[in-house]
């Protein structure tokens, strides 16, 4: 193999099923390109399936995704702050870790979805460094993957599951909104960012 003319994508992406699934033909496909490495990130509960698409598995440093699994979800009446402080968090312990593989194997493309916050974050602090003269590594290009979730009403999701992902705007909502600033925040000054509205940011269509 030309290591001269080897492209290296790494795909990032929330290791979910929902997440994963859509992209392993598109993977797969990429893999195939003996002038093309990819290595996927992901939990040993995924390994298999990463590995079945031609892909070199990578296992985050840090999971702890049973935080995301529905049943723990069951009592939360805000679910999008939930999922922005969760991810936030995931990204926090992941982030250095990223950042080193990226500045060190230079990866041409990151692939990763619309859900990836972490990777959002991850952009954000390798431009941040680049243009702060902190690493001389050009951030590499990004491919947003858009996976489409069907939903029938009544069995998915059911009226349980409508009334979860309902925001409820009462005064804990607000309180836990400006927690999640405050935690932004410290995020920020931590990885040398200027993001400070985290919700905002979630639903950014880039990282910018």
């Amino acid at each position: 193999m030309d290591e001269i003319n080897l492209k290296k994508i790494f795909v990032i992406l929330i290791p979910a099923s929902g997440h994963i699934n859509p992209v392993t033909g598109i993977i797969r496909e990429l893999a195939m390109n003996k002038n093309i490495q990819v290595t996927f990130y992901g939990t040993e509960d995924y390994r298999e399936l990463i590995e079945k698409t031609g892909a070199k598995y990578r296992p985050y440093y840090y999971d702890n995704m049973i935080s995301l699994h529905p049943k723990n979800l069951k009592e939360e009446k805000n679910l999008i702050l939930t999922l922005i402080k969760f991810q936030m968090n995931f990204a926090d312990k992941n982030m250095s870790f990223l950042v080193n593989d990226v500045e060190i194997e230079q990866p041409d493309l990151i692939i990763y979805d619309s859900i990836s916050f972490h990777t959002k974050y991850l952009m954000k602090v390798l431009h941040t460094r680049y243009e702060n003269k902190l690493s001389q590594v050009k951030p590499p290009r990004v491919v947003k993957m858009s996976p489409s979730f069907g939903t029938k009403p009544g069995v998915f999701p059911n009226q349980e599951e409508i009334k979860l992902y309902r925001k409820n705007n009462d005064m804990w909502f607000y309180f836990n909104f400006l927690l999640l600033i405050f935690n932004q925040i410290l995020f920020s000054l931590k990885h040398g960012i200027k993001v400070y509205n985290p919700v905002k940011f979630f639903y950014t269509r880039g990282y910018e």
